[in-house]
Order: structure tokens, then C-alpha cells, then sequence
């Protein structure tokens, strides 16, 4: 499948970027089977709508509040790549601007197919994917070395 505009294709089936809006929904939903939200309730712009108006497209929806990108790993990591395994394909995963939803999709990825960290980082440079400063980077970059590195 084609990428969704501006978006990121973490494999064939799995896309990243910000919240879609209802006339992006409408545009996919021949494209998508699955919306993930990653915006905790009460985030600044979280549409409460949001489930109502994806199932209304005849799309599945599933909601895991993540609070930032470095909080990745471990038990949510692996909560994430369960739920993304057994969900309708192609999924589209959001946050506000796509910083988590990517860091979720590329642990998700390696996770469910067995990668490594150096697959991460390569998927990582690949998409041109940067988190919003160098700290955080560095934090992801830990926590993938943590869960991939043996």
C-alpha cells in the first residue's frame, strides 16, 4: 500500500504521524483497518469524538494512552506490539504530531518480527524520524538498546 500523505510507513502495513482529522478518516478508510490512539484523555487537542467517528467509518479503534516517547519500553512496549499484532491491517498510529506514534510503531515492529536494535536505528535513519530534542533522543535511543541489545 502507497503511504498515507506526510506520514511515515514503518513496514508495509504500519503507518505513523498526528491525530487524522475527520476528512482524513474519510480519505482512508478504504486504506486503513485500524486507528490507534496514543493521546492520553485531557492532552491538549484530544478529541473525545474520536472512537465514535472511526467506528462510524466501519474502522476498528484502539486507545493506549502514552504520555511521551521515552516512556516506551518495557511492559507498555510490549502491551503495544501485542495489541498492534492482533489488530485488522493496515494500521494507522497517532499522536499529536507523530513523535510517539513512531517510536511505538518502530518498538512495535521489531518486537512482533524479532529485530534488532541496529534494525531499529536503520529504520529510524531510513524514515528521518528525530524526537524534538537531543535529550529525549538519547533516551529512546537507550531504551531501545535496553530491550534489542543481547
Amino acid at each position: 500500500m502507497a503511504a498515507l500523505p506526510a506520514h511515515k510507513v514503518v513496514s508495509e502495513d504500519l503507518f505513523t504521524g498526528a491525530q487524522p482529522s475527520v476528512e482524513e478518516l474519510d480519505q482512508w478508510k478504504d486504506r486503513v483497518k485500524t486507528i490507534v490512539n496514543l493521546r492520553p484523555e485531557g492532552e491538549e487537542g484530544f478529541d473525545k469524538d474520536e472512537q465514535k467517528n472511526v467506528e462510524s467509518r466501519g474502522l476498528h479503534y484502539v486507545h493506549i494512552p502514552v504520555k511521551s516517547p521515552v516512556d516506551i519500553k518495557g511492559e507498555l512496549a510490549d502491551d503495544i506490539a501485542s495489541k498492534l499484532k492482533d489488530v485488522p491491517k493496515p494500521v494507522f498510529i497517532h499522536c499529536k504530531v507523530g513523535g510517539r506514534a513512531t517510536t511505538a510503531a518502530l518498538f512495535a515492529d521489531a518486537i512482533n518480527n524479532n529485530k534488532s536494535a541496529d534494525d531499529v536505528y536503520k529504520k529510524q535513519e531510513a524514515l528521518g524520524f528525530k524526537l524534538p530534542n537531543p535529550e529525549m533522543e538519547a533516551q529512546v535511543k537507550q531504551n531501545v538498546a535496553d530491550r534489542f541489545s543481547k
